[in-house]
């Protein structure tokens, strides 16, 4: 039987962290668009993203610092990797059998490393703050710990 995808922990903590990861990059990405006349959102809908519970409040100096041509690099490669998990997760979830949840679950731990691995570099680049960065790690640590806490009663059940 499926499964509520939004009751399941891991899913809201890395929904959140998705969030959380398209307002630290969305600055690069409107940037981007600037330079290249389009407009990626409706006008002002950028200011009025709120905060993520738990998360860094979203602030126009915070997110300044993704240059521009990352646009179509690590910013990209960054929001994939931030939405992939918690989208793996509710496909998981609509699964019938225990396995594919798992199987989903799973992809979703590789998705978060992968997050993990890009915040980091982000880091290395100088592309975030060590105050941006420190919340956006704790959350993906959370992420990763409820994931874990997610799979390892399926695994011994299958």
């Amino acid at each position: 039987m499926p499964r509520d995808f939004r009751k399941v922990k891991a899913w809201q903590l890395a929904d959140d962290l998705a969030v959380q990861v398209y307002q630290t990059t969305t600055e690069a990405v409107a940037e981007g668009h600037r330079e290249q006349g389009t407009v990626p959102f409706p006008a002002g809908r950028r200011r009025e993203m709120g905060t993520v519970p738990n998360g860094p409040p979203h602030s126009a100096t915070a997110t300044t610092t993704f240059p521009k041509q990352e646009t179509h690099g690590l910013t990209q490669q960054l929001r994939r990797a931030a939405v992939s998990v918690p989208s793996d997760i509710a496909e998981g979830c609509s699964r019938h059998s225990k396995t594919e949840y798992l199987r989903f679950c799973d992809i979703a731990r590789g998705s978060i490393a992968e997050a993990r691995y890009q915040l980091h570099l982000a880091r290395r680049l100088d592309y975030v703050s060590p105050t941006e960065y420190a919340p956006l790690e704790s959350q993906a640590e959370a992420v990763t710990k409820a994931l874990h806490g997610l799979m390892k009663p399926i695994q011994r059940e299958t």
